[in-house]
């Protein structure tokens, strides 16, 4: 339903919502009420924590990096955005568990480890814009290692799209119609945002030799959520079977 990298989860739910809409009206506030703690509260600004990692964390996870074997990355996404990615390594997933507390603390609201993974940019690295299903309400992104800055533009709080928020040309008009802020961050130094309601791109990776940039992006979600947060599970939730076969529609 919508065109933009990692969009069917808001893809179902709005599926969802039209369904309950035209068949169910009077459990479309159920639904609504039931999700609304994967909502971002609008006042919601990213914010740096600086050096989240100390000098011998961040060494230590460019080792990791370093001995990670050829074989081992995903290679999916080399041509669409420039990277290798690795998902839920067990050096980074026993980090994120130890940063969860801080995080809490940082977008003040309880959370629970969702999933993690690492992003190796070479030269033609990009990232289009986007918002994250809400298994990643919430993004601690961490640079670990970068031959160059590399900023990363993020928006206000949005609220969710409806199916009429997208054209043709949606990706300029995103840019266009919305604010942006760049934010660019020195190894070791995170930045927290909402990325399942706030907007968010890469411009091209900079002109330069032998370009490199390594991330570490560790995704939350509210603790009161880790269920609900699944689209599968909105039919039992509602005691409606329809439901399931219009989310399944929608698994990545």
């Amino acid at each position: 339903m919508f065109p933009w990298y990692d969009s069917h989860w808001h893809s179902a739910y709005q599926a969802v919502y039209d369904f309950l809409q035209k068949k169910y009206p009077t459990r479309v506030g159920d639904f609504v009420n039931a999700l609304m703690p994967l909502k971002t509260h609008k006042d919601f600004k990213p914010i740096i924590a600086h050096d989240i990692l100390c000098k011998a964390t961040l060494s230590e996870a460019n080792a990791v990096i370093a001995g990670i074997g050829i074989g081992d990355w995903e290679v999916h996404e080399v041509e669409s955005f420039g990277r290798l990615v690795l998902h839920d390594h067990p050096y980074f997933t026993d980090l994120q568990q130890r940063l969860t507390e801080q995080v809490s603390n940082i977008v003040n609201e309880e959370v629970v480890p969702s999933y993690n993974f690492l992003s190796i940019y070479n030269g033609r690295g990009v990232c289009e814009p986007h918002l994250d299903n809400p298994h990643a309400k919430w993004t601690l992104d961490i640079p670990l290692d970068a031959s160059a800055a590399w900023p990363i533009y993020i928006s206000p709080v949005s609220e969710w799209p409806t199916k009429d928020d997208h054209t043709s040309d949606w990706q300029p008009n995103i840019k266009s119609s919305l604010p942006f802020d760049a934010f660019e961050l020195a190894p070791g130094s995170g930045l927290a945002f909402s990325g399942s309601s706030q907007w968010h791109y890469r411009d091209p990776a900079p002109i330069e030799r032998n370009f490199y940039s390594h991330m570490i992006f560790f995704h939350y979600v509210p603790t009161t959520m880790q269920a609900l947060v699944d689209p599968l599970a909105w039919s039992d939730y509602l005691g409606i079977a329809e439901i399931a076969e219009i989310a399944s529609t929608f698994q990545e």
